[in-house]
């Protein structure tokens, strides 16, 4: 039997990860889940807060540049199809990079060694409704994602900067792809009813006229990992974010400080929140996405400002 595939989509930041915890929540008690996290960077630090839902799934990490990028794309074919027949998993959600085009994903779900083993069921798109208009304009990435989508969620409407923009964004999402449900949402909180409907995906219906638009192929944009055992101060980690965040799109991860405590680092554009961690006994671990990152000089500015 061919096993459904939900994709989700979305720039750097949007709210992937909060949107699957939903899904996991939702459906990890009624449903045997897998669970693909595709990340640009040599390492994945989400599947962390995944695991820290208490629920049940399958997990494959897939890092080191988007699965739809040629690149990637026979890996991604061969361990998907590993992954099911291993797992044997009723649903599976792909959490694609945020610097992903899935323009072709048709072509590459319907090549002979996938085509029995999983079909397309959706393909969702988070987008951040204070940041969509200026990031459109630049991306093409950003709007394919929107283009081959059945449901965008227009999320973090709760900002100050996203509420006067809401309506254009809506009208943008909308131009260029009609067929789109869109929701707008705060932390990805929607009614999962929307992606139990079976209509044929977009990327189906629309595949003729989206076989005219082409990837623009391998993003040009540095990224860099730290993964240390050595403790950090306060003053310290945050002179480190000082320098590294106007280099960054995306940094995330998880750090030990030498106070015995732990601190979850989200930031998008600069936009920083720094989360107390309860109970995480694992090194520190960060991932910096940016045009300006050199990952020498970042893993080395990080060890040179913490302890041993």
């Amino acid at each position: 039997m061919s096993t459904p595939l939900t994709i989700i989509t979305g720039f750097l930041g949007s709210g992937k990860t909060t949107f699957l915890k939903r899904v996991i929540d939702r459906y990890a008690d009624i449903k045997k889940i897998g669970i693909i996290q595709n990340e640009f960077a040599p390492m994945n630090v989400d599947a962390l807060e995944l695991r820290r839902t208490g629920k049940t799934f399958d997990v494959l990490e897939i890092n080191r540049g988007s699965v739809f990028c040629v690149c990637l794309i026979a890996d991604f074919q061969s361990d998907l199809r590993a992954f099911i027949d291993e797992h044997h998993p009723d649903v599976v959600f792909l959490e694609a990079s945020g610097l992903s085009d899935p323009i072709a994903v048709v072509e590459i779900l319907q090549a002979p060694v996938l085509k029995d083993r999983v079909h397309l069921a959706k393909i969702c798109t988070i987008v951040d409704a204070s940041s969509f208009l200026l990031l459109q304009q630049a991306n093409q990435r950003l709007t394919n994602q929107v283009r081959v989508a059945d449901v965008v969620i227009v999320n973090k409407q709760d900002k100050a900067e996203a509420k006067a923009k809401l309506e254009e964004v809506v009208s943008e999402i909308r131009r260029i792809n009609p067929l789109a449900c869109i929701i707008p949402a705060s932390y990805c909180d929607v009614d999962m009813n929307v992606f139990e409907s079976e209509v044929q995906p977009v990327a189906l219906e629309k595949r003729s006229a989206l076989a005219a638009y082409k990837s623009p192929g391998r993003p040009a944009i540095g990224t860099a990992v730290v993964k240390s055992t050595r403790k950090i101060s306060r003053t310290a980690l945050d002179l480190f974010l000082a320098e590294q965040l106007p280099k960054s799109y995306r940094l995330k991860g998880h750090v030990q400080l030498d106070d015995a405590t732990a601190l979850m680092l989200q930031s998008t554009l600069g936009d920083l929140h720094l989360v107390p961690l309860e109970n995480y006994i694992g090194p520190s671990e960060i991932i910096a996405i940016g045009p300006e990152i050199h990952p020498q000089n970042f893993s080395r500015r990080f060890r040179e400002l913490a302890t041993s």
